[in-house]
C-alpha cells in the first residue's frame, strides 16, 4: 500500500501518545479531528494510492465518546473484521478493508502502551449497519476505481 508523503508525515515514530491511530502496515497515524476522510483523493486526511480504493471511501467519526467507521459511498465497499458495513463502532485491534488495503485501529490509552480491549458497551450488534442483501468478503470482485 501506498500512503501519500502528505499522509506520511504525520506518522508517529517510536512509542505513541494516548489517542486513537490507524495503522498501515508498521505506519501508526493518528486519528484527528471529529472527522478523519480516508481515500484515494488529495483532500483526503488518509491518502491511500491504490486503484482499488475510492476517492472518498471511509469516514472515521468521532461522536459521543465513540469512534465509528461509515462508508463514504465507495465503490468496492468498506469492510469492518470481514464484513462489509455502512456504519459500526471501532474498538482496538478492529481490521479495516477498504479495496486491497488492510488498515487496523488502534487505541492507545498512556503514553508507549495500547489498551487491549475496548469496552463493551462501545461495540455491539445494533452498531452494525450492512446494506441490505450483502455478503462476500473484502477481496471478492474489486474493481479499480
Amino acid at each position: 500500500m501506498r500512503l501519500s508523503p502528505r499522509t506520511t508525515r504525520h506518522a508517529v515514530g517510536g512509542a505513541p501518545a494516548a489517542g486513537r491511530y490507524l495503522e498501515a502496515d508498521a505506519t501508526l497515524l493518528p486519528i484527528l479531528g471529529a472527522v478523519t476522510r480516508i481515500g484515494r483523493s488529495v483532500s483526503a486526511d488518509v491518502e491511500i494510492d491504490e486503484p482499488t480504493v475510492s476517492r472518498r471511501h471511509a469516514l472515521i467519526v468521532r461522536q459521543d465518546g465513540q469512534t465509528f467507521l461509515l462508508d463514504d459511498g465507495s465503490r468496492n465497499g468498506t469492510w469492518h473484521n470481514g464484513l462489509r458495513i455502512d456504519r459500526v463502532a471501532l474498538q482496538d485491534g478492529d481490521t479495516i478493508h477498504l479495496g486491497a488495503v488492510t488498515l487496523r485501529y488502534v487505541c492507545v490509552t498512556s503514553p508507549g502502551g495500547r489498551r487491549e480491549t475496548a469496552p463493551e458497551e462501545a461495540y455491539g450488534a445494533a452498531d452494525v449497519r450492512r446494506p441490505e442483501g450483502e455478503t462476500g468478503s473484502p477481496t471478492e470482485d474489486l474493481i479499480p476505481v
